[in-house]
């Protein structure tokens, strides 16, 4: 049987042109869709094929046929016939040959299934009881772990005016900066909490985030990217791999004047350092960004809150205020090396990248205990349990104990083993083939003089001597 319309139209372009100009619309493509169709209207009101014949090559030649012509033509649709024939022949011996395989086969997959259906009702009991007692191993595992870390923010309550002595002459201060908007693309999402830090949720995925930011201070030299722990992400976060790492790839920012919004420009970074910085992961690297294999990260570090922090080239003057954009990029080539929870800070510290605190611990330090308000010795608090390497430890198993039980490898294996006994007998290639190309052939010879009309004229039209009159 011929080619399909559509693929002729596509690889004949140049020749079809003329062609759809004496036949006063499209020839091809389509000629079966639209009963308008020249050939269609051809093919309807001509009373038999020879005339059909006569009419076409006369149209497409723009001379009369000849009765060699004509004859050829006609042999072509009874030839078509005879193609139809046999083809449909060809699958009914086909489809007669498979069918005592295919009917051993459904038995065999039959007896498969039975075999795999039976094995898993077997163990199902078993698998069951396991799976209690692991639900119940994990929910003891949870409350262990909730309680050691209660225990542990209890000690850091009653130590707390101990702890913060030695902090009194610490250094450079953290500026908050409000959050107005976070967003990070599909399927990531960014929800801002009340302290302005931001947890990410959705799936592991690579990309951007961008932050739009207002400081609270007039005067910045420096932004502070806090990573911060959180016993809902893997084990304890701050990152979103297995293991809690993260790799920030980039970082940059612009800046708007909230008065005027014509002053505007970028922040260009001298240099950064951090907290802790995992061998090769440098958070300088960051500044550049061209490397997905280079950034800040922190595997291996110890169980607290990190930080790095990135000092501008020249301060930002802008008394009435500014927004910052801050945009971080995430391109680790595992997917998964993102932030999980973090905050950002800016500092006025001539020594923007020396070690700081945020600004209501500062403040909470500068006042004697007997007179800090529940506010500074809950900031002081919120800081102690942040750089304490005991709670970092106990929210790191916490977030272990909270992990999903495991699926019974057995259980598993059998309902594996079900599924693939379970899918239907494949119907051969060549079955299948043969089934789509008499689909054709009967749909080409439900209407047959259309279809003879159509390679008809796609037979004149590559013919020398339509070619060589177009």
């Amino acid at each position: 049987m011929r080619e399909s319309a559509c693929e002729c139209e596509r690889s004949n372009d140049v020749q079809l042109g003329p062609v759809m100009a004496l036949l006063g619309g499209p020839v091809v493509a389509d000629a079966i869709a639209d009963d308008g169709n020249a050939i269609a209207t051809l093919a309807r009101e001509s009373n038999d094929d020879r005339t059909l014949s006569e009419k076409i090559i006369l149209r497409v030649l723009g001379r009369p046929a000849r009765t060699e012509e004509v004859d050829a033509a006609l042999a072509f649709g009874r030839q078509q016939i005879e193609d139809h024939q046999a083809l449909t022949a060809q699958l009914g011996a086909e489809e007669g040959a498979w069918a005592a395989a295919r009917v051993a086969a459904e038995v065999k997959r039959d007896e498969a299934m039975l075999a795999a259906t039976s094995a898993l009702k077997a163990y199902e009991p078993e698998a069951a009881a396991k799976e209690k007692a692991a639900a119940e191993a994990r929910e003891k595992g949870v409350q262990a772990a909730e309680t050691a870390l209660k225990a542990q923010d209890a000690a850091l309550a009653a130590g707390l005016d101990a702890w913060a002595h030695p902090l009194a002459a610490a250094a450079p201060v953290w500026h908050p900066a409000r959050v107005i908007k976070a967003a990070g693309g599909a399927p990531t999402v960014l929800a801002v909490q009340p302290d302005n830090s931001i947890v990410v949720s959705g799936p592991p995925a690579n990309g951007d985030y961008a932050l739009d930011i207002e400081p609270s201070v007039g005067r910045i030299t420096g932004l502070v990217l806090e990573a911060m722990k959180d016993d809902t992400l893997p084990s304890g976060g701050p990152g979103r791999a297995p293991n809690g790492n993260f790799v920030l790839n980039h970082i940059s920012a612009s800046w708007v004047s909230l008065v005027d919004p014509a002053q505007k420009g970028s922040l260009e970074f001298s240099g950064a350092r951090a907290s802790f910085t995992q061998e090769g992961f440098d958070p300088a690297a960051a500044l550049n960004g061209q490397d997905p294999n280079k950034g800040w990260a922190i595997a291996n570090a110890p169980a607290t809150r990190h930080s790095a922090a990135f000092a501008l080239k020249a301060p930002l003057e802008q008394p009435q205020g500014v927004r910052l954009t801050v945009l971080l990029q995430f391109r680790f080539p595992d997917n998964q090396h993102q932030l999980g929870r973090f905050r950002l800070w800016v500092t006025t510290a001539a020594d923007p990248l020396g070690p700081g605190l945020p600004e209501a611990v500062q403040e909470a330090l500068a006042t004697v205990p007997p007179q800090r308000t529940p506010e500074q010795r809950a900031a002081l608090l919120a800081e102690a349990a942040a750089l304490d390497p005991m709670r970092g430890g106990l929210v790191q198993a916490l977030s272990a104990a909270r992990a999903p039980v495991p699926l019974d490898a057995r259980l598993a294996e059998l309902r594996g083993a079900l599924t693939v006994a379970s899918q239907p007998v494949p119907v051969p290639p060549k079955i299948q083939r043969l089934r789509q190309d008499v689909a054709e052939s009967v749909r080409q010879m439900s209407d047959r003089r259309l279809t003879s009309a159509q390679d008809l004229v796609w037979a004149l039209i590559n013919s020398p001597e339509f070619l060589f009159n177009h």
